[in-house]
């Protein structure tokens, strides 16, 4: 166990408790009268920490600067102490560093070419004393480099080893790729197999990586064969049925029409949702366009800026959630309350399909009326050619023609955007597959993005609840700096001087201005069109009637246009739900019909089925925006 020692640890120039931690540091600078000395490891590595404080660090209100010449002073006595260090002493010495200075001695243990120093025999040995934390040493690459074997040798019967490679390889936004780790040479890809199996086999393995496994993509760096993933899938189910009998944090979903209730209600009683339709609204408008509509207006599969409602959006994960959330490289995020609203939209199309079935209406009829009659009437579009799967067809048949005609729909509203006319002959030659990013708007300048680090910043500022805006002194405090102005009246002098710089450059950027008695006001034309930025990621310029800020924006390249039919948010998820090019933990559902490697289990057809159908009811919706656009 290791000895605990308070001392002074720098963590970086943005790190929140610098402050504090200076007021120790000052207080060793003062007290040794311009000498330092160290007579144990743990003060040797303090005094590094002094150093790198005084050198690296530009803390406002302090005055850090009249220290600058006892950097070498201190370096010396630092490097002197290691310089001491060897193969009989260094073994003790490891023992008794605290664990907050691990990461420290393994910078000195490099910096100062320990490794010239230390036979392998007795690095040997160290690696023995390596208890959870061995990728503190990973980080120095010319140490891992000198004891390449050695470390190759270790890390092949470590515990940590499986970890460790997961989040190099697997895990996103890891504090690893931070900071740079580095494997030893030796210890190959073609071993990575066999640890991460012995791994996925343990009992200390970490749910959380066995997923990440279970849904990972293969590489050259990091091959994953199917058997391991399956294997992974299968520990995941083991893990999940032994939590049955255990505390688990679920939710429930329940969707149902009923008679003599609003349009809409919502319910929630505990962890269980219950959305509720007004069954006499769907009895008194059997029309085709009005039961499509209510996709969009009972539903809101679409938001009041035609916006698929679908994808993951940033107000639905808070920082908690990311911080503790375990994320592949190439995962889509199913942020916070995503996974609840994805279940609500299936299972609306499942209570509308019985409630239709009533009446003898399929969804399916209605997707068909709308290329085969409604295209025709309303926009002379006479040759898109779709056919939905019939009454006559079986589950898994309507499964595997789905995705298809989906494909189909793709190439043709292509060929329609791109050359006003579908050319059948060229379309049934082409064998090319759909590019959702590359299938055109018929609508210039449909999407705008945000395209700089100003207009970045300018959401952060703003809509973020990391902001230090938010916070002001111990009287104010909010979920965000704009919802706090909308609560409180506050003033340029509530801030000090770091806030007032941050201030003044939202109030320059035309975010915020300032009432003649230094009252902080909002320009809500920018707040309105940040918010959607920050909160939906795209706006729709389509639906503004006064476009001049937009278009200066873009002017300034603050914004991008794109004109797609679906924006990058619609295509991510619509990538997620189809195939598995984009993303490692996709659905994978066109691939699976169309390569039969579809689940034989008739419960899982039918929601994929019904995930398709709700998939195919927004590409209409899409479509229709599209014409109604070009046409208004």
């Amino acid at each position: 166990m290791r000895p605990n020692y308070n001392g002074v640890k720098y963590y970086g120039a943005e790190d929140m408790s610098l402050g504090c931690v200076w007021s120790r540091a000052k207080n060793i600078l003062d007290s040794e009268n311009g000498r330092f000395k160290c007579e144990n490891i743990n003060e040797a590595i303090e005094l590094y920490n002094v150093a790198r404080i005084i050198a690296e660090s530009n803390m406002a209100n302090v005055n850090i600067s009249q220290y600058k010449s006892k950097i070498k002073e201190i370096n010396a006595v630092v490097y002197r102490y290691f310089g001491k260090i060897n193969d009989g002493t260094i073994i003790e010495m490891y023992r008794n560093v605290c664990a907050e200075y691990i990461d420290d001695f393994w910078k000195l243990f490099a910096s100062q070419k320990l490794y010239k120093r230390i036979s392998k025999l007795t690095f040997k040995k160290l690696l023995q004393e390596q208890e959870p934390g061995i990728y503190r040493l990973l980080e120095q690459k010319k140490v891992v480099m000198y004891y390449d074997t050695d470390i190759a040798e270790f890390m092949r019967v470590s515990k940590e080893t499986a970890q460790i490679i997961i989040k190099i390889f697997l895990e996103r936004r890891s504090n690893l790729d931070e900071r740079g780790i580095y494997l030893p040479p030796s210890l190959g890809p073609e071993e990575f197999e066999q640890i991460l199996e012995n791994y996925v086999n343990s009992e200390f393995a970490n749910p959380s990586y066995i997923d990440l496994i279970a849904n990972s993509q293969s590489s050259a760096e990091c091959p994953i064969s199917d058997c391991l993933r399956l294997m992974a899938k299968n520990k995941m189910q083991q893990y999940f049925d032994d939590c049955k009998n255990g505390t688990a944090f679920y939710y429930k979903v329940s969707v149902c029409f009923k008679e003599n209730i609003d349009a809409v209600n919502v319910e929630r009683q505990g962890n269980k949702f219950i959305f509720s339709y007004d069954k006499k609204w769907i009895i008194d408008h059997l029309d085709f366009a009005t039961l499509l509509n209510n996709f969009i207006h009972l539903f809101n599969y679409v938001d009041s800026y035609g916006r698929c409602t679908f994808p993951t959006e940033n107000f639905q994960s808070g920082l908690l959630a990311e911080l503790i959330a375990t994320r592949g490289k190439k995962e889509y995020e199913r942020k916070g309350s995503f996974d609840l609203f994805d279940i609500k939209s299936t299972l609306d199309i499942y209570a509308y399909s019985e409630i239709l079935s009533e009446f003898d209406i399929r969804i399916e009829d209605l997707i068909q009326w709308f290329f085969d009659d409604y295209l025709k009437t309303e926009f002379a579009i006479n040759d898109f050619v779709v056919n939905m799967p019939s009454a006559g067809c079986n589950l898994l048949e309507r499964c595997k023609i789905l995705p298809s005609e989906m494909d189909g729909v793709f190439k043709q509203f292509k060929m329609l955007a791109t050359d006003q006319r579908i050319d059948r002959e060229l379309l049934e030659i082409s064998s090319n597959p759909v590019v959702l990013s590359e299938i055109s708007s018929m609508v210039s300048d449909k999407y705008a993005y945000a395209n700089s680090n100003e207009i970045h910043n300018e959401m952060f500022y703003m809509f973020s609840d990391q902001s230090m805006l938010c916070h002001v002194d111990s009287k104010y405090a909010a979920k965000n700096f704009h919802i706090l102005l909308n609560t409180v009246k506050l003033n340029i002098t509530d801030f000090g001087e770091r806030r007032i710089e941050e201030l003044n450059w939202l109030k320059n950027r035309g975010v915020i201005f300032f009432d003649i008695d230094g009252t902080i006001k909002q320009n809500p034309e920018r707040i309105a069109l940040l918010s959607e930025l920050y909160y939906r990621s795209v706006v729709c310029m389509s639906y503004y009637e006064d476009k001049k800020m937009i278009e200066s924006l873009v002017s300034s390249k603050d914004l991008r246009i794109e004109s797609t039919l679906f924006s990058i948010p619609e295509q991510n998820y619509l990538n997620f739900v189809l195939n598995k090019s984009a993303y490692s933990n996709g659905l994978d559902l066109r691939n699976k019909y169309i390569h039969s490697t579809y689940p034989l289990k008739k419960e899982q057809q039918q929601e994929d089925y019904m995930i398709m159908l709700k998939v195919m009811a927004v590409i209409v919706i899409k479509i229709n925006e599209e014409l109604c656009l070009k046409t208004a």
